[in-house]
């Protein structure tokens, strides 16, 4: 098995990254709360499902019989169940939909459906947000990570499919964006571990940042272009995020003083 995980783009961690650790901290506590209660519902809601499909199955051979309106009773108190399960479900509760409330769009970014889904969002989380702290500081940091991530979940939840929303996926979009303007001359450094005779061998590469932005803007662009795009995606949040950050660079850039020319 080999393990490849993005690292700092070249540059010394002069300061903490206070606010990328704060956020990290964040989504780790919210994952441990909820995560094991989504799985237990997940279950809960899978029997109850079967059970119902059982039960409207008997009601159609029944039909025209006495047992049908028992049959009608039990599926009734079944769907009542499976709304208490909704109820208590912590994606639903926190959540983003279309229809939903706004800050809604700010709590979703800390809420993730699986570990794996937690795990591609806090990886590059530590990178970009560590990176841009560097330069830019922890509460600009902070300020973007919040601001693009509902931002581009509302811009989802009003352009894309109706669906439930969840996840900082957005927000580690604008970071990236932020980063692709900011970083745009650096390469971005990456390390893998690997399993040989007994031993864990070490190494690392660089990658062009111009070469990892675009092949990451293929992707997205590629999934949201699909005719059947992938379910449970949000490309257009991914996409909305990145624009915004890398807008926001792009504007720090402008409005940073050039150093006087020298004769």
């Amino acid at each position: 098995m080999i393990l490849i995980v993005p690292s700092a783009n070249g540059l010394r961690l002069r300061t903490p990254p206070a606010a990328t650790l704060l956020i990290a901290a964040l989504m780790l506590g919210v994952a441990a709360w909820s995560l094991p209660r989504v799985e237990r519902l997940r279950g809960e809601r899978a029997r109850l499902e079967e059970v119902l499909r059982s039960s409207a199955a008997e009601e159609t051979i029944a039909a025209g019989t006495s047992t049908q309106a028992l049959c009608g009773v039990r599926r009734a108190a079944l769907g009542a169940s499976l709304a208490a399960l909704d109820a208590r479900d912590p994606l639903r509760n926190w959540g983003y939909t279309r229809d939903g409330t706004a800050w809604r769009a700010v709590t979703a970014l800390f809420v993730h459906a699986d570990w794996l889904h937690l795990a591609v969002n806090w990886i590059p989380l530590l990178v970009l947000g560590a990176c841009l702290e560097q330069v830019w500081g922890s509460l600009c940091v902070l300020g973007l990570f919040l601001a693009g991530g509902t931002a581009s979940m509302l811009l989802d939840g009003s352009l894309g499919p109706p669906g439930l929303l969840v996840g900082s996926s957005g927000a580690v979009a604008t970071l990236l964006g932020a980063c692709a303007v900011r970083f745009r001359s650096r390469p971005m450094r990456w390390r893998y571990a690997y399993f040989e005779a007994l031993r864990i061998r070490r190494g690392k590469f660089e990658i062009p940042m111009a070469l990892i932005v675009g092949l990451w803007l293929l992707q997205q662009v590629t999934g949201l272009l699909s005719p059947e795009p992938a379910a449970g995606i949000a490309f257009v949040s991914h996409l909305g995020g990145f624009a915004l950050g890398a807008a926001y660079a792009a504007g720090r850039e402008a409005a940073r003083p050039t150093s006087p020319a020298t004769a």
